[in-house]
């Protein structure tokens, strides 16, 4: 079922028969037949090491269906005009949330968006908030 830009899907039901279903064609889309089948294997073979080694083994499928989404999601580049329209939304919706708040429109910028690298440590923002005062009236 389609969703707007705005539209937040919810959690992925791992669990569900009907995901798991959707999960193994994308799947098999992406990879093919064969790699499908390797991607499987793998999974089935490093499961039953960890669980030699003490680790958790759970009771139903959904750490395949985990494992099967993370795939798809490193199988999906994003466009590289990605990262600011999603910094563009971001400060939409939280200008908009200021001024449903009330925060004065004169006020507000969302201009100046820019690019910065992984390689900086520390990214400087200017924020600055001042004490709203009522007035009798």
């Amino acid at each position: 079922m389609p969703l707007s830009a705005q539209e937040y899907p919810g959690r992925i039901a791992y669990r569900d028969p009907q995901t798991q279903r959707a999960l193994e064609k994308m799947l098999k889309r992406q990879l093919g037949e064969d790699e499908a089948k390797t991607f499987l294997m793998r999974f089935a073979r490093e499961t039953s090491q960890n669980d030699k080694q003490g680790g958790t083994s759970l009771d139903d499928d959904s750490a395949l269906y985990r494992a099967m989404f993370q795939r798809l999601v490193k199988l999906q580049p994003l466009p590289e005009t990605a990262p600011k329209l999603l910094a563009i939304r971001r400060a939409t919706v939280i200008a908009e949330a200021l001024l449903q708040a009330g925060a004065d429109p004169a006020r507000l910028a969302t201009d100046g968006i820019r690019e910065v690298s992984a390689s900086q440590r520390r990214i400087a923002i200017d924020l600055s908030l001042d004490v709203a005062r009522q007035t009798s009236g």
